[in-house]
């Protein structure tokens, strides 16, 4: 499974992405399964504190709860909110 990144690489490195994403897209020879997570051209959330708030009726705790000691990087709009893509490759 291969799965695109958030509309900040896509906005800001749009030959990368191509490149990279459009290949795997476009790859069904070597069995690769591209999932859009970026689902009909929206922008989808992110992992910024804005975006990703608590939701405690399901036990996910969002990114207030994280520091530069448990996260992988400060740029967090660059990374999908993983609430917001809780299900995607199941639902489909």
């Amino acid at each position: 499974f291969c799965g695109d990144t958030t509309w900040y690489w896509k906005e800001n490195f749009p030959h990368s992405y191509e490149a990279i994403y459009g290949n795997y897209q476009n790859n069904v020879l070597a069995n690769i399964i591209f999932v859009d997570f970026q689902q009909q051209g929206e922008r989808g959330l992110t992992n910024a504190p804005d975006e990703d708030p608590d939701d405690l009726s399901t036990g996910y705790y969002g990114s207030a709860y994280r520091s530069p000691e448990n996260w992988t990087t400060a740029l967090r709009s660059s990374h999908f909110s993983t609430a917001a893509r809780r299900g995607i490759i199941s639902d489909r």
